[in-house]
């Protein structure tokens, strides 16, 4: 390993030599240090956006870190308080976990109006970009990866409070040099109190299930978004570029996947978590049987991975950081375009994949409607949303069965009541169907 000659400085992230103590450029101090003796130094920058970096660090033996920086440039004291209190109970949850596939946290602390959390360096590729740069994965690299993200989600799920981890996806799976799973980003990661579920519509559009756009977030969520990360490895369709919760059958897509994989992955991937598999671990049983042979597979099942390309450093150093994908919950650059954060949408049929022909993506803004007081107001907004689209696309555009739109920002708001009902506004975005 080369010795390491230049740090950064953590305000300006200019160079300074090793042996330096505060920044010969901005005068400040160069040492993150978490009061007690460990100190740490930054070597590169991974991810910088609005609201914090992530940097690659050394110890003073040259030990290499991640670590996670929030800024603290918030227009008000409220928004400053809640990006803390977030950005501590992250930290308090991953202290409080130990598992071979969860990165490990090594400290969290403040430093000159910094909150810093120290965590496992990963070197290694996410899911997604393994897929970017190979096109799918083989069935039986897939199920192997599979059965120990199921291990983490299980280990999550059966903590004394349940953790719901909330946003399984390719990217926030990292496969280590030596081909094994590592679960990235706890940024989103919930307690899960079954008397008491409702909580934050935030999820990844694609991968996120039904229940989770209303805040409604179960151990079956995570296993509904396991299932679509499979869908999408396994086939190479990206679900985000595709309506909602619409994943055609496995085998139409690659007739050489096994009949049991595909079928364990429909019943999966239900509307309602009622109909998925009970668990964790029944979705690995099933997926994952005692012999683990799928019966199309090539070559011995679940013992070859597919080797991750050692990166150019410049281009993918950031991705071989444990916190690749927890730069999300520090607001870099689009957070709120990257999360699905839709107030109440209208109820969701229970149709697994409805049909994609012929969809059109439509929104209506600023919806106006009196809606008397025996009227459901969640069905009077779904029937203006529909004719406000034949409008445009002719009388037989209609909303497709298993496909609802869904209100944007905010449920319908009170405008004002007379005696004819209720005056309530809102806008609404989905898809419309025109045969």
């Amino acid at each position: 390993m080369t010795a390491v000659t230049q740090i950064l400085c953590p305000r300006c992230r200019r160079e300074n030599l090793r042996r330096a103590r505060y920044c010969q450029h901005c005068g400040r101090d160069v040492v993150l240090s978490d009061g007690g003796t460990r100190q740490f130094f930054i070597t590169r920058v991974i991810k910088e956006g609005g609201q914090g970096a992530v940097f690659a660090a050394i110890d003073a033996h040259d030990h290499v870190y991640a670590v996670k920086q929030m800024l603290d440039q918030f227009t008000s004291e409220g928004e400053r308080a809640a990006a803390v209190e977030r950005f501590e109970a992250e930290a308090a949850l991953l202290r409080g976990l130990n598992h071979p596939r969860i990165p490990a946290v090594f400290a969290s602390y403040q430093d000159e109006g910094y909150h810093y959390l120290v965590m496992e360096f990963v070197v290694g590729d996410d899911l997604e970009d393994i897929v970017r740069q190979r096109g799918r994965i083989d069935e039986a690299s897939a199920l192997r990866w599979a059965g120990q993200v199921c291990d983490v989600l299980q280990y999550l799920h059966h903590q004394p409070i349940p953790i719901i981890f909330r946003d399984v996806k390719p990217s926030n799976i990292m496969i280590t040099s030596d081909g094994d799973v590592k679960l990235v980003d706890f940024g989103i990661a919930k307690t899960f109190n079954p008397t008491r579920q409702q909580g934050t519509q935030i999820g990844t559009p694609g991968y996120a299930p039904p229940e989770q756009y209303q805040g409604l977030a179960t151990p079956q969520s995570d296993l509904y978004a396991l299932a679509a990360t499979l869908h999408h490895l396994l086939s190479g369709r990206d679900p985000r570029e595709h309506p909602p919760f619409s994943f055609p059958p496995l085998r139409d897509l690659v007739p050489a996947v096994s009949q049991r994989t595909a079928s364990v992955l429909q019943r999966a991937l239900m509307m309602r978590k009622e109909d998925r598999y009970e668990n964790i671990a029944a979705f690995r049983d099933a997926l994952i049987p005692a012999s683990a042979t799928p019966s199309n597979a090539v070559g011995p099942a679940l013992t070859v991975p597919i080797p991750v390309t050692p990166p150019p450093a410049s281009r993918r150093v950031w991705r071989g950081c444990a916190t690749l994908a927890l730069v999300i919950s520090i607001g870099l650059g689009g957070l709120v375009a990257s999360y699905l954060v839709i107030a109440r949408p209208p109820l969701f049929a229970s149709t697994p994949t409805p049909s994609l022909a012929g969809l059109i993506a439509f929104s209506v803004d600023n919806i106006e409607l009196v809606i008397p007081p025996e009227r459901d107001v969640d069905a009077a907004f779904l029937a203006e949303f529909e004719r406000r689209a034949r409008e445009i696309y002719g009388a037989d555009a209609r909303i497709p069965p298993g496909v609802p739109p869904a209100y944007v920002g905010a449920a319908p708001a009170v405008i004002s009541r007379d005696g004819d009902g209720t005056q309530y506004r809102a806008s609404m975005t989905g898809w419309i169907s025109v045969p």
